[in-house]
């Protein structure tokens, strides 16, 4: 991504937060201000801000019980 681009996507999403504060923009599920602005759906089925290396199960596994003595 290049600064010009990162600034198109910076004032975008200044223009739907406005639109959102005015009423005219509801972002909501997978239509939120971020996916809007960047211009490309969601994967389905994905977490953000997670690496790639660790995966749902890893990620959201009840924790392991201790035997008892």
């Amino acid at each position: 991504m290049t600064s010009s681009s990162a600034a198109l996507i910076s004032q975008r999403i200044d223009e739907l937060v406005e639109q959102q504060t005015q009423g005219t923009f509801a972002g909501q599920g997978r239509g939120d201000i971020l996916t809007t602005a960047i211009g490309r759906p969601e994967h389905l089925g994905r977490v953000r801000g997670v690496p790639g290396a660790i995966g749902l199960r890893d990620y959201f596994s009840p924790t392991q019980k201790t035997p008892h003595q």
